[in-house]
């Protein structure tokens, strides 16, 4: 692997979760596939994509680093991990291997009162804030997360060298879902700073 991921530093692993259990509001609109198809989303819609990155600039410019690009090659792969861990892999939050910086985020599916199940209507929005509120537990000055806290999610999102970046999201079989955000240059790593 290229570079050491600084997990002792700021947090095992660069994953996510949020699970929600019941909600009393009517199902999301989604599309006609729901009933034929494992695979539910081909991706991030443009308005989506245009979202991700302003969520992720809105974090970055917090700090003083350099606004990210959309990459179409990264959005690509991250939506071909986000299908291999819900096809194969049943939602779990497993790290890809790959040389790009990568955050993952699974939310659990909606249950009505009733005991129906569907998906949660997530946006780029949530889950990209969910990573960067993070920063409440990133210490600058000692380059380290608050014991007992992950912040490796927020560090990435602001990581000055990390220039593009590319999102996928599936559905899982449980009707949870899983989203993978993937960053060149890849950040997090050991012994350097996001900025």
């Amino acid at each position: 692997m290229l570079f050491k991921r600084f997990a002792a530093a700021v947090g095992a692993g660069c994953v996510c979760c949020l699970s929600w259990l019941t909600h009393a509001a009517p199902a999301p609109s989604l599309p006609a596939t729901v009933a034929s198809a494992p695979l539910l989303w081909p991706g991030l819609n443009t308005e989506e994509r245009d979202e991700a990155v302003a969520t992720h600039n809105r974090w970055r410019v917090r700090v003083g680093v350099a606004p990210l690009r959309w990459s179409a090659s990264l959005a690509q792969r991250a939506q071909a991990w986000a299908n291999n861990l819900a096809q194969n892999n049943q939602c779990k939050m497993l790290y890809s291997g790959s040389e790009a910086g990568e955050n993952i985020f699974w939310a659990g599916p909606r249950t009505w009162p009733t005991g129906r199940v569907g998906v949660n209507p997530l946006t780029p929005s949530l889950v990209i804030d969910h990573w960067g509120q993070q920063a409440r537990w990133y210490d600058y000055p000692s380059n380290t997360c608050q014991t007992g806290q992950v912040c490796g999610h927020y560090t990435q999102l602001i990581w000055s060298e990390t220039t593009t970046l590319g999102c996928g999201r599936q559905v899982c079989p449980d009707q949870g879902q899983i989203w993978v955000c993937q960053y060149l240059p890849a950040g997090n790593i050991q012994g350097m700073r996001p900025y």
